[in-house]
C-alpha cells in the first residue's frame, strides 16, 4: 500500500514559498494574463449572440432533409409542341421568369431526303429559282416597254416630218400640174389655128397627165403616212395597258410563288410561346 498524500508533509515550507512569491512580485517576474483576452472573449460573445439572433429570426439559411414532394404554390404548366418537329432554337433557360406570350422554343420540321436536306428546303430552293426567273422576265418586260415607247415616239416623229415634207411636195406638184394643164390648153388653141403640130399637143398633154398622176401618188402616200401616224399614236397611248397585260400574268405567277414560299416557311418553323406568366422550372433535354 502507498501512504496517503494527506499525511505527507509539503514539499516547500509555507514561509519559504511566500517569500519566493514576494521576491518574484517585487522584481516583476510574476506571470500575467494576456491583455487582449478580455477583448477576444467579448468579441466571441458578440458573435455568438448575433448568430443566435439570426438563427432565431430565420435569416441564416438552413439545410434540412425531409421526405416527400414539393409543389409550387401556383401550380405547374407543361408546355408541349403542337406537332412533332426538331428543336431549332431555345430562347429561355432554367429559372428564367417569362410573361404570357414570350417566345420559348422555335421548332423546325421536315422530312430529310437522300441529299441530307429537308424536302421543304429543296422545294424552297426550287421556288426561289422560279422567283428569280419571274423577276428577270418582269425586268425584260419593263425594258421592252421602255424600248417600245422610244420606238413609237421616234416613229411618230419621223412620220410627222414625212407628212410635212409630202404636203409641201404635193403642193409643188399641184402647181406644176396646173401649169402643165394651162400650157396644154394654149397649145390646143394653137393647134386649132394650125400654128403648132398635133405632136406637140400630145407631148404637152402627156406631161400634164404625168404630173397629175404624181400628185395622186403623193396624196396616196400622204394618206398612208397619216394612217401610220395615227396607228403609232394609238399604240403609244395603249402601250401602258398592253405592257400591264403582258406583265399581269408574270406578276400573278410571282405572287403565287411568294405565297407558296411564305406557307412553306410557316410549315417549316413553328414557335412555342408561354401560355401563362411564370418561371421556367425545367427544360427537358
Amino acid at each position: 500500500m502507498q501512504p496517503s498524500s494527506a499525511n505527507q508533509p509539503p514539499l516547500f515550507r509555507p514561509e519559504v514559498a511566500e517569500r519566493t512569491w514576494e521576491a518574484l512580485a517585487s522584481r516583476g517576474l510574476m506571470p500575467r494574463a494576456p491583455r487582449l483576452v478580455s477583448w477576444v472573449i467579448a468579441g466571441l460573445l458578440v458573435v455568438f449572440v448575433a448568430g443566435g439572433t439570426l438563427l432565431w429570426r430565420g435569416v441564416v439559411p438552413r439545410q434540412e432533409t425531409a421526405r416527400g414532394y414539393l409543389e409550387p404554390a401556383g401550380g405547374v404548366v407543361r408546355v408541349r409542341a403542337p406537332r412533332q418537329a426538331i428543336v431549332g432554337a431555345i430562347h429561355v433557360k432554367d429559372g428564367q421568369v417569362v410573361k404570357k406570350g414570350d417566345l420559348l422554343v422555335t421548332l423546325q420540321s421536315g422530312q430529310t431526303t437522300e441529299s441530307g436536306e429537308t424536302a421543304e428546303t429543296e422545294i424552297a430552293g426550287q421556288l426561289r429559282g422560279q422567283r428569280r426567273d419571274l423577276e428577270a422576265q418582269l425586268g425584260r418586260e419593263r425594258d421592252w416597254r421602255d424600248n417600245e415607247e422610244r420606238r413609237l415616239k421616234s416613229t411618230a416623229d419621223e412620220l410627222a416630218l414625212d407628212l410635212d415634207l409630202l404636203g409641201a411636195n404635193i403642193r409643188t406638184q399641184k402647181e406644176q400640174a396646173g401649169l402643165a394643164r394651162a400650157q396644154a390648153d394654149r397649145v390646143r388653141e394653137l393647134v386649132s389655128r394650125g400654128t403648132i403640130s398635133v405632136d406637140e399637143l400630145q407631148r404637152r398633154e402627156i406631161a400634164a397627165l404625168g404630173l397629175r398622176l404624181a400628185v395622186q401618188t403623193s396624196e396616196r402616200e400622204l394618206a398612208a403616212k397619216r394612217a401610220q401616224l395615227v396607228q403609232a399614236r394609238i399604240a403609244l397611248e395603249q402601250l401602258p395597258t398592253v405592257a400591264s397585260e403582258r406583265q399581269r400574268s408574270l406578276r400573278q405567277s410571282l405572287a403565287d410563288v411568294q405565297q407558296r414560299l411564305i406557307e412553306l416557311d410557316a410549315r417549316r418553323a413553328v414557335v412555342v410561346r408561354a401560355p401563362v406568366s411564370g418561371r421556367i422550372a425545367a427544360i427537358p433535354a
